[in-house]
């Protein structure tokens, strides 16, 4: 009778893995009410044909990757979904992100803010540690990682050196970022990438702000000076990611160094390495 019990919940726990969708509870943003209909398409955001571009360009890289774990991609490319948020799940060996057209649709909203988005949704299921303390969800990388994914990797894999150079030479540029970016990188391509990323985060946690926190701060020249006591696993407040997204850019470390779901020093920028830009804020990252 024992034997039978705990063979029972051996294959109960198996089934509840296997087939049922660990699902985050939260999304990229806090759940929030908005709904954007395909019917509010304008000129300040982004239609279906861009929609659908960036989301080819996160396939063509991170499907290969993740069928060489043993893992399939799949984007749920939920355009006519109003919900203004993105969200991943992990069902079997199905690793799943959530990309809502309520979210491309949202009022000044740019390409590269878009895919931001999305490559911090792949930054749940690659990023690495730190990884969120829950027995509920223990693949998934947590927020603030998974924003420095976005930039520390995945952006950099989804736009060619030559497309990067062309969005630089006419984009408005901070000059803080302009500035950093052209000291952490020696080649033009490299400091374009680190440019267009950064102004992507400047676009997306404006909007966060917006949303969540309209009468906080806000800018390159004004990083959050707070520190955690342990490392905080929920989303940051929009400066605090500003500033991830930003040193997530300026990191130097090789693209094709893999990040580690244990050890935080792998594959990233780290104080213990001598670094002073590129790493983790302590406003969410303890180290």
């Amino acid at each position: 009778m024992f034997t039978k019990i705990i063979l029972g919940a051996l294959s109960s726990a198996y089934l509840f893995f296997n087939f049922y969708p660990s699902t985050l509870c939260a999304g990229y943003w806090p759940e929030n009410d908005l709904d954007i209909p395909t019917s509010e398409v304008s000129a300040f955001s982004l239609n279906e044909s861009t929609f659908n571009e960036v989301l080819d360009r996160i396939e063509s890289v991170y499907g290969p990757e993740i069928g060489a774990l043993g893992g399939r991609l799949q984007i749920n490319r939920l355009w006519s979904n109003g919900l203004v948020n993105a969200s991943a799940q992990r069902s079997g060996n199905r690793y799943i992100i959530n990309m809502y057209g309520g979210m491309a649709r949202y009022s000044n909203i740019t390409e590269e803010a878009f895919a931001l988005v999305a490559c911090h949704e792949i930054g749940h299921h690659l990023g690495g540690a730190p990884k969120i303390d829950s027995w509920f969800n223990p693949w998934a990388t947590n927020e603030g990682q998974s924003d420095y994914f976005a930039g520390l990797k995945c952006f950099r894999k989804i736009y060619t050196d030559a497309e990067n150079i062309a969005w630089a030479e006419t984009a408005q540029i901070h000059p803080i970022v302009a500035e950093k970016c052209d000291l952490s990188w020696g080649r033009d391509y490299e400091k374009a990438v680190c440019k267009r990323f950064a102004m992507a985060g400047r676009v997306i946690t404006q909007l966060f702000k917006d949303l969540k926190f309209p009468d906080e701060d806000l800018g390159f020249e004004t990083p959050d000076s707070s520190k955690v006591s342990t490392t905080f696993d929920d989303h940051p407040h929009p400066q605090c990611r500003l500033d991830t997204y930003f040193n997530s850019a300026l990191c130097d470390r090789a693209l094709n160094e893999r990040t580690s779901d244990r050890d935080p020093e792998v594959g990233a920028c780290t104080r213990r390495q001598g670094y002073s830009d590129g790493v983790r804020p302590l406003c969410w990252y303890k180290p």
